[in-house]
Formats: C-alpha cells, sequence, structure tokens
C-alpha cells in the first residue's frame, strides 16, 4: 500500500496531464522507501501477518512468562493484535506498541506467533504523507536544474543543500525509531 496517491503527488508537484505517470510514480515510491529506511517503522500496515518470537532470539528479558517484547532488528512496531489472549498492551498509551503482557496463563514455549498489523499505524500520519508529497516535489523539481534546491543569500551568494531539506527531515524525525539494546 501507498502512503500517498499519484494523483495527491501531482498535484502537490503542480503537474497536469500523464506525461510524467511513470517518472512521478518511481519518485514516489524511492520517497516512501527512504522514510522507511530513516525512520525505521512502516506506516500502511493494511492487512494483519504473523511474526513469530522465540526466546532463544530475543534472549532471557524479552519473552518470559506473561511478558512479550517486539522490539528487535527484524520486529516492527505493532498497531492492533487480531486475535489473541486477553492481553495488556506495552505502553498503555500507544499505539505503536512494542511489547504486551498476558493477564493470565502463559506464553506458549519455545516461540509464541503473534497475528496483528505490524506497523507504525494502519494509515500514515498526515505528517509522513507531507513528507513524501514533499520530498516528490524536490526530487521532481531537479531534473530542471543541476543543483537541486538552491538558496539565494541577500549578498548574492547561491547556497546548495548537501542533502534532504531540513523541512523534510524535520517532519520525519519525530517518528524515527529508538532501539536501546
Amino acid at each position: 500500500m501507498a502512503y500517498t496517491t499519484l494523483a495527491e503527488v501531482k498535484t502537490f508537484c503542480q503537474v497536469s496531464g500523464n506525461g510524467d505517470d511513470t517518472l512521478l510514480g518511481a519518485i514516489q515510491s524511492a520517497a516512501e522507501a527512504w522514510i522507511e529506511k530513516v525512520t525505521q517503522r512502516k506506516f500502511d500496515a493494511a492487512s494483519a501477518t504473523d511474526q513469530t518470537f522465540s526466546r532463544l532470539n530475543f534472549g532471557e528479558n524479552r519473552f518470559d512468562g506473561k511478558r512479550l517484547y517486539f522490539y528487535s532488528e527484524t520486529a516492527d512496531d505493532l498497531v492492533s493484535i487480531t486475535d489473541s489472549p486477553t492481553v495488556l498492551m506495552i505502553p498503555e498509551n500507544g499505539p505503536p506498541y512494542y511489547g504486551c503482557m498476558l493477564t493470565d496463563g502463559a506464553w506458549a514455549y519455545p516461540t509464541v506467533t503473534v497475528n496483528a498489523y505490524w506497523g507504525y499505524s494502519k494509515t500514515p500520519p498526515a505528517d509522513i504523507e507531507l513528507a513524501v508529497w514533499r520530498i516528490c516535489k524536490w526530487l521532481y523539481d531537479m531534473q530542471d536544474t543541476q543543483s537541486g534546491d538552491l538558496v539565494i543569500t541577500p549578498e548574492g551568494r547561491v547556497l546548495i543543500p548537501e542533502g534532504i531539506p531540513g523541512d523534510i527531515m524535520a517532519l520525519v524525525e519525530p517518528y524515527i525509531k529508538v532501539v536501546v539494546a
């Protein structure tokens, strides 16, 4: 599932007609992939899937009795569990959740499979959608110049940014996953 539509990207980029649809579609895919890479999160948990957790893969403190922690190098955030025993989600003010605790019983050993919506959210937050549009416009506009976004100072000096524009980073930074080892 895409974080936004091609029609919305075209509107934001002020593009009419269909001549650049392939280019804009590729730019949109690249923008969404960049956001996922930088944040280490997915923002489109449109369907439930299984993830299996093992005590051997997580160590003693990640899968113990009633507690199950989802964080790892491969596990995503959790939006909601589809069919499970009664659990308390961790943190209580989520989603996204990084763990849960059974209210009765204990997890089966040696593995636990959880069917859930894995990601930061089922649909992208508005500022992530805006970040996709902004990246698309920035990359699309770069085809008309050799230098990308230029800043001309009052003294007439031309400054060229070395990377992604700051306003895009400001939209994405609050979503960067922090992993504590």
